[in-house]
């Protein structure tokens, strides 16, 4: 954390984006989201802290990442994840990575995403044979499910 204090302030929000995306974030949506980026992050690809691989751009240690997306208010860490997928949530459905999708979803409190994409891939995970994952997936949607409407909750089990 030491580091991260001593950063200028476009570093340090280029960080908790990054923070938020545990498996590293592409180039062209980082530039969408902080467009002097590169300037920000020059040093730390220097000092190898962040590392770009195949057009993304990720941190080295997963525990930099946790340690910068724990010391975000939750209020910070729900509106980054909420900016994200509402600046990218259709190019993730696009390139069907509705993993991506529940995962901002849920941190940003957006249950009816969560509810709205948790099954389908479920349904995904269970065609590939993957039925932990499907079952994990379907579940999701009903701890997120807001609704009294039996009939629909029922299409989860």
């Amino acid at each position: 954390m030491s580091v991260y204090h001593r950063l200028d302030e476009k570093t340090k929000h280029v960080w908790e984006i990054l923070s938020v995306l545990p498996t590293g974030f592409e180039l062209k949506y980082l530039e969408m989201m902080e467009p002097m980026y590169a300037v920000a992050v020059a040093n730390c690809l220097d000092m190898k802290i962040l590392l770009v691989k195949d057009g993304q751009i990720f941190f080295k240690h997963e525990l930099y990442r946790r340690t910068i997306e724990t010391s975000l208010s939750p209020f910070v860490r729900v509106a980054l994840n909420k900016k994200i997928l509402e600046m990218f949530g259709d190019s993730f459905e696009q390139n069907q990575e509705t993993e991506r999708i529940i995962h901002h979803a849920k941190a940003a409190n957006e249950y009816d995403v969560v509810v709205r994409y948790a099954p389908l891939a479920a349904a995904e995970a269970a065609c590939l044979g993957a039925h932990i994952e499907a079952s994990k997936l379907y579940f999701t949607a009903i701890e997120y499910y807001q609704g009294n409407d039996k009939d629909k909750l029922v299409q989860f089990y």
